[in-house]
């Protein structure tokens, strides 16, 4: 197969450190390499210090960059939605894929929420604004681009329903990540045509190994770095406890480095007051975190990615969610029995759910494998829209 020395550019949430965006481009920029090795691959708005980049891809440069591209790509991840609600709380959070009712749209003095607390929601409409000029912008210049493997909405303001929807328009091929992302994107832009798919990370997905399964042993507790310093340190002590009780071994697990040089995480301030009573694991990369979940049996977490990825590690995953994104990945997977609500109760639902798979591990496992081959096929399909983009535009024939 043939390639000219073009470049290829990929959109995404790479600007600050986030491991499960840096997995997904990880991933993306993988299968780009291993099959065109002689594309360029460069990412515009990347931050160069903050994400750990593999050494032949090129960070920064903006708008004049992207310019220079021959293909773009936007890459996985969740930035086509809101935040959830650490951001913002209330009763719609988990029920508004469908709330695109105009009130919603409208300013808070009109009964709107555009203007809503902290401003976050002007923020993210900003955000989808900016997507909506880039993609407009791109096919002024004729730069053909795709969307791969993202998960979408809610967006709940006019203008972000303008951003999003001008992106989904202009795109050659799109990959959405879900059933209810799909539906989301067909009620901003009808007719358009969408691929199914799942997160690509879920593509590296691993068979379950039934002669090996004994017992539940060790479990991870893994929270975002906003949910951890929002707990009191009373309030975790008392899970790591309830989870110690079932006869477990726990380790604390981080994603990210303090917000602050020199500052310890609240994590460390346990590990500290328990001593080896439990253990301390803090992020060193990308590839170190995935080397760490693989060591546990189970994982309790408030993020989407560490869910997938222990999905994808056969850890079980257990998820107590600020966001509408992870209860679609649990119900994708067929584990949505696992997956509560952000709040003191989910907790305590969660170390049930953890009790129930210490039980019946045989059970739970074969649970946590019903779905697996699909799923893994719905992650390749990612890849097939790739190739099947670059080669359209790249490939001598």
């Amino acid at each position: 197969m043939k390639i000219e020395r073009k470049t290829i550019g990929i959109i995404g949430a790479f600007n600050h450190p986030n491991f499960g965006d840096q997995l997904l481009f990880n991933i993306l920029h993988g299968w780009i390499k291993d099959t065109y090795p002689g594309l360029i691959v460069r990412v515009p708005w990347g931050d160069p210090k903050g994400i750990q980049w593999p050494d032949d891809v090129l960070v920064g440069g903006g708008l004049k960059e992207l310019l220079r591209c021959n293909v773009v790509v936007f890459g996985g991840g969740g930035y086509f939605g809101e935040p959830g609600i650490s951001a913002i709380r209330g009763p719609n959070q988990y029920t508004r894929l469908d709330n695109i009712g105009m009130a919603m749209h409208l300013p808070k003095s009109f009964g709107g929420v555009y203007f809503g607390p902290k401003g976050y929601l002007r923020a993210e409409t900003i955000r989808f604004i900016k997507y909506g000029l880039i993609s407009k912008l791109l096919s002024i210049k004729k730069i053909p681009y795709c969307i791969i493997g993202t998960g979408l909405g809610p967006v709940t303001t006019c203008l972000g329903r303008w951003g999003v929807g001008s992106t989904l328009k202009g795109a050659e091929y799109v990959s959405l990540r879900d059933s209810e992302s799909i539906k989301y994107a067909k009620a901003i832009s009808p007719g358009l045509t969408i691929e199914e798919c799942a997160d690509i990370v879920l593509c590296n997905s691993v068979s379950i190994n039934f002669e090996k399964i004994n017992d539940i042993n060790k479990v991870a507790l893994h929270l975002g770095p906003k949910i951890e310093r929002h707990l009191s340190i009373e309030f975790l002590m008392k899970i790591i406890n309830d989870i110690r009780s079932m006869g477990l071994h726990v380790g604390l697990v981080s994603d990210c480095k303090p917000p602050e040089e020199g500052k310890i995480s609240v994590f460390e301030k346990i590990y500290e007051m328990f001593g080896k009573e439990v253990e301390y694991i803090p992020y060193s990369g990308v590839d170190n975190f995935v080397k760490t979940l693989e060591k546990f049996d189970a994982v309790i977490t408030t993020k989407l990615h560490s869910g997938i990825l222990g999905y994808s590690k056969c850890v079980f995953p257990i998820s107590v969610a600020e966001h509408v994104k992870t209860k679609r990945f649990y119900k994708q997977v067929g584990l949505e029995t696992y997956c509560f609500e952000l709040s003191e109760k989910g907790f305590g639902d969660a170390l049930n759910g953890l009790q129930k798979i210490k039980s019946s591990p045989i059970s739970a496992m074969e649970s946590l494998n019903a779905n697996r081959r699909k799923i893994n096929f719905l992650a390749l399909n990612n890849k097939s829209v790739l190739i099947d983009f670059i080669n359209s535009h790249f490939v001598s024939r």
